[in-house]
């Protein structure tokens, strides 16, 4: 195996840095190396675009879907970054949370993780986040080491959901709580919820309550993700006061509850963000 090439980093303000790779057959992916106090993060791609079109999503917005990624492509995303960055691998995360969906690539993004271990970072320190491809989770619950669970949410009923999330149609939202409760009563694992915060769309009051409802009997921590704008969106990012109001609510009703900065927004690398059309 050899690294991928690098055709561009991008810098971002919080010292973030967004990669566009090549790969062998002249394809492009993108990853992000998050440097942070005692650990480094890897924000890593499984596929070239995204079979998904979730609107608060960049990937797959503004780009068609064109091959899965193999075990090694996904694993040389983080050696090449690490290799550039001079970074050994303790104390490194990886994160699948990059352009495509994981469990539409499940059989590589599984393989990959032994190639992960083999270099020193084990299941524990890989998340991966699905919009909710059922049979992959209950198949991930059956490993006996397991990466993180991370289920993108987004919104608290159908109607809502498959506006921003087409493959909803597919595996409904009650179906997916259903299969959420069941991984965690199972593997004894606590999985992320992710909630993207939009104006106007899912943040009321009445969001909230049926939020709460939803994640109720499900071992999880909740977090809530500030929309990241990209130029062909019109979505609407919420406000800081918006945000502040989300987490202390939630938090009044006791609910397990985390506030998911992302990183590198101002180089479109934050949450959703990679592979929009762009001028930087």
């Amino acid at each position: 195996m050899t690294d991928l090439k690098i055709i561009k980093k991008v810098f971002a303000k919080d010292k973030s840095i967004k990669y566009i790779l090549g790969l062998s057959d002249e394809e492009c992916i993108e990853a992000v190396y998050i440097p942070l106090i005692g650990e480094t993060k890897f924000c890593i791609s499984c596929q070239v675009g995204c079979i998904n079109k979730c609107s608060p999503c960049a990937t797959g917005k503004d780009m068609d879907y064109i091959r899965d990624l193999c075990y090694e492509e996904i694993f040389l995303q983080v050696k090449t970054l690490a290799f550039d960055n001079n970074i050994c691998y303790n104390n490194c995360t990886v994160l699948f949370m990059g352009m495509g969906e994981p469990f539409f690539n499940y059989s590589n993004v599984i393989k990959s993780l032994q190639l992960f271990q083999d270099i020193g970072i084990p299941p524990e320190n890989i998340t991966i986040s699905t919009s909710g491809i059922i049979p992959c989770i209950v198949e991930l619950s059956k490993l006996e080491r397991r990466p993180k669970l991370a289920i993108s949410l987004h919104a608290t009923t159908n109607e809502q959901r498959n506006r921003v999330i087409p493959i909803n149609k597919v595996y409904p939202l009650n179906d997916l709580l259903n299969a959420a409760k069941e991984y965690t009563d199972t593997s004894g694992d606590e999985i992320i919820i992710q909630y993207t915060l939009i104006e106007r769309f899912n943040n009321t009051v009445d969001d909230l309550n049926r939020l709460v409802k939803c994640i109720e009997n499900i071992k999880c921590e909740l977090q809530i993700i500030p929309f990241n704008s990209f130029p062909s969106s019109n979505l609407i990012a919420p406000s800081k006061e918006n945000v502040e109001f989300v987490i202390s609510y939630l938090q009044s009703k006791g609910v397990k509850i985390a506030l998911k900065q992302s990183s590198g927004n101002d180089v479109y690398a934050g949450c959703g963000q990679l592979g929009c059309k762009q001028e930087l």
